[in-house]
């Protein structure tokens, strides 16, 4: 298996991700249901349901809070899944300066989403081109 540029996306044993999700548990506790840490990425992203996401809007700078060294911002996305009607729905999650580069507005990528809370969505980059 290939190792993903972002960090969420890689699989991990199970002792090391309750170490990550206890180290993230302040911040997920307050969190509700922004995607701002790695833990969380990951748990939607293994757990969550597969769909496809538009970028409606898209933050128009890197800036704000930072968390890990990554930026947090607002996305409006129209999700598409085989599990829900499409629907509109605002995402907050930290990124990088790659992933807010490769979800900029009209961009169709992959997503997950919730399978009991459809609010809670993860917009998954796509990996960057090497060079």
């Amino acid at each position: 298996m290939a190792v993903s540029f972002y960090e969420w996306r890689n699989p991990r044993i199970s002792f090391d991700v309750r170490l990550e999700r206890l180290a993230d548990l302040p911040v997920n506790f307050f969190a509700n249901r922004r995607m701002l840490t790695v833990s969380a990425k990951r748990r939607l992203y293994d757990q969550g349901r597969f769909g496809v996401a538009t970028v409606l809007r898209a933050p128009r700078r890197v800036g704000g809070a930072a968390v890990g060294g990554e930026g947090i911002g607002r996305f409006k996305v129209r999700i598409e899944s085989v599990w829900w009607r499409t629907y509109d729905v605002w995402v907050t999650q930290s990124f990088s300066l790659v992933e807010w580069g490769l979800l900029q507005t009209g961009a169709l990528v992959e997503c997950r989403v919730d399978p009991h809370k459809p609010w809670r969505v993860l917009i998954c980059a796509p990996e960057p081109q090497a060079g």
